[in-house]
């Protein structure tokens, strides 16, 4: 008989809007509101920071990915992370909500502190839970739990990294809005949070430092639509071969993905 395998689920948002809302009214009342009974899923998220350094970090951000003031970057980075290291005992709150389990870490949320944020996602699944996997996603996808739960049964319960695989700068790492850690792997981020590179943004460092390990990759299969035609001109055998859907549209100012995430939902489960 297959040993059976369980399954914790964290999803990293921005307390603030749009991502708020996106979390409130589109992933609560559809893919969330389907959850399996024995699958819990953690909300955690940061303090939400004012508009000035929500503006200072999207520019840092920015620069991480052009060529543009690489060297001050860089050096304001090998500073940043000496600093940001020591933040292993971050202090944060637990609330229980209706269908989810929601952590509030007390540093600003922004790019730059995620992998703090993650610390205390990573530190409560292993203290509070016994599950073999921890899925990590965001507010803007739309996830099949089911069919996830059944897909983990297929993985290695040891050293098993899996998700949507991109490379960056020679480092293999899993696309944030899509990933999957067995607990010895989460274990090992813990014990090796000292060695993360700040410099690098968060799922880039997380591939670097689990890159050491004789890893087991495994894939999640994943759409990313932007409208509503790009849905509809898919076949639904295409759609129910998928996992996870990235619901991306929009200006910052602007998003779509809620109405997106109901009319995805609606699609897969008319069907």
């Amino acid at each position: 008989m297959a040993q059976s395998r369980a399954l914790m689920v964290g999803i990293l948002q921005v307390d603030a809007e749009p991502w708020k809302s996106i979390y409130e009214q589109g992933q609560l009342p559809t893919w969330i509101k389907s959850c399996p009974p024995n699958v819990e899923i953690v909300n955690v998220y940061g303090d939400t920071p004012n508009k000035i350094v929500r503006a200072l970090d999207r520019t840092h951000e920015k620069f991480r990915w052009s060529s543009a003031l690489q060297g001050p970057n860089l050096a304001l980075d090998r500073y940043l992370t000496q600093f940001l290291r020591k933040k292993t005992m971050p202090e944060w709150i637990k609330k229980n909500g209706e269908r989810t389990t929601d952590l509030h870490v007390k540093v600003a949320s922004m790019h730059l502190t995620l992998p703090i944020v993650e610390l205390v996602l990573f530190k409560y699944f292993l203290h509070s839970s016994k599950a073999d996997f921890l899925y990590m996603s965001n507010s803007s996808s739309y996830i099949r739990l089911s069919e996830l739960v059944g897909l983990i049964h297929t993985f290695p319960v040891s050293k098993l990294y899996g998700g949507t695989k991109v490379t960056f700068g020679g480092i293999q790492f899993m696309s944030g809005a899509n990933r999957i850690l067995s607990r010895d792997l989460v274990e090992k981020l813990v014990s090796d949070f000292s060695l993360w590179d700040f410099s690098y943004i968060e799922d880039v460092s997380m591939g670097k430092l689990i890159s050491g390990e004789d890893i087991n990759f495994a894939s999640i299969p994943s759409l990313q639509f932007q409208t509503k035609e790009q849905i509809d001109c898919t076949d639904i055998g295409e759609l129910k071969k998928n996992v996870h859907f990235r619901l991306k549209s929009g200006s910052l100012d602007s998003r779509n993905d809620t109405e997106l995430m109901h009319y995805l939902h609606k699609r897969l489960f008319k069907s």
